[in-house]
């Protein structure tokens, strides 16, 4: 009732015909199912919408449960072969309602052929292009002139009375059984290997040894994280100090560069200096003594320069005294510049008869 014919009505096996096609390679007919269609009209071509979802699932529950029959050869398609060729956006210009009818058309395939065909045949030549993939997961495909098991799941032979034999190599990236007879080796998972030219090595002592060994590592390993970490904290405070050092040293270089500077200026005057010297001391030499000296005068003229004592409420100092000139040597101008002294020949404090009087500097009593 799914299937309708050009007149609208629904077809049966009655009416229903089947297309084939003669070609060299031999006899094809070709079944078209139609396009799934469900849901609105966008197209607004008065059917509903392809769905090509609802193709894929009708084409997969029709592989796995459609055999060959009585006919040589049934291949189920899709009308559309190439999916990624097909344009879904409507807004796009190259959109081709179409190729999106096709992709939700199913057609099969069926009759003589004379190719190999693509799948596996149980009955005839039972020739096979394909693998075989079982629901497990497991595979089983030829590979040049090897049969190739592959899969997740173990492979298994059982017999209750025959054995497993191998014409050629056995080959196997582990090896693994409760008990073998390989060329007079007997293996097993109790003792190890047991036979002639082998010895059975007890491991025990190594073991323990290489557990203290572990041991050990780990403690000197502890040891050397925590000078490692110790390190660290020590190349942090360097490294603040280095900084430290780094700023104090840009302004020593630019103090060194200042002092050179001022080096080479008072080497310049060192040597200005070098050069006016001799000339100074030849005019100072030129000059005469100033005269007379203060030690002259002082010389020619004895006394004191003051008279000492407490001035007292009972009396009075009485002195004669006279001043004096003599030159000495101006060290700016180096001229003889006149300075006064004045020289005390005597000095005697005289009482007003309350108490006695004395006299200084041994000149004269009163």
């Amino acid at each position: 009732p799914y299937v309708i014919d050009t007149a609208g009505l629904p077809a049966t096996f009655a009416n229903l015909e089947i297309k084939v096609e003669d070609s060299p390679t031999g006899k094809v007919g070709i079944i078209d199912f139609g396009v799934f269609r469900a849901g609105g009209d966008d197209d607004n071509d008065g059917l509903p919408d392809s769905r090509p979802d609802l193709a894929a699932a009708a084409y997969q529950m029709a592989s796995e449960n459609t055999g060959a029959g009585v006919l040589d050869y049934f291949e189920l398609l899709f009308a559309e072969p190439d999916a990624s060729v097909v344009v879904f956006d409507r807004s796009d210009h190259n959109f081709d309602q179409d190729k999106l009818d096709n992709l939700a058309r199913l057609q099969a395939k069926v009759g003589a052929y004379s190719n190999e065909v693509p799948y596996l045949r149980i009955d005839g030549s039972n020739k096979m292009k394909g693998g075989i993939q079982f629901n497990n997961g497991m595979q089983v495909n030829m590979q040049s002139s090897d049969l190739v098991f592959e899969g997740p799941g173990d492979i298994e032979v059982k017999t209750t009375s025959g054995d497993l034999s191998v014409s050629g190599e056995l080959k196997a990236q582990v090896l693994s059984a409760d008990s073998a007879g390989l060329n007079k080796l007997d293996v097993s998972r109790a003792d190890g290997v047991t036979g002639a030219g082998f010895v059975r090595l007890n491991q025990a002592p190594a073991i323990q040894r290489i557990d203290g060994e572990i041991v050990r590592i780990n403690a000197d390993i502890a040891t050397n994280k925590q000078s490692i970490n110790d390190n660290v904290r020590a190349i942090s405070r360097n490294t603040s100090t280095i900084s430290r050092n780094q700023a104090r040293l840009v302004s020593a270089e630019a103090n060194i560069r200042r002092n050179t500077r001022e080096i080479a200026l008072n080497r310049q005057r060192i040597n200005t200096n070098a050069k006016n010297i001799p000339k100074s001391v030849t005019r100072v030499s030129s000059y005469s003594t100033c005269a007379p000296t203060r030690g002259a005068v002082r010389s020619a003229n004895p006394g004191a320069l003051s008279c000492g004592g407490t001035c007292r409420s009972c009396g009075e100092w009485r002195s004669t005294s006279k001043v004096l000139y003599y030159k000495q040597r101006n060290l700016s101008t180096l001229k003889c510049d006149t300075r006064r002294i004045r020289i005390y020949s005597s000095c005697c404090f005289v009482s007003d008869g309350n108490c006695d009087g004395w006299c200084e500097h041994g000149v004269r009593k009163c």
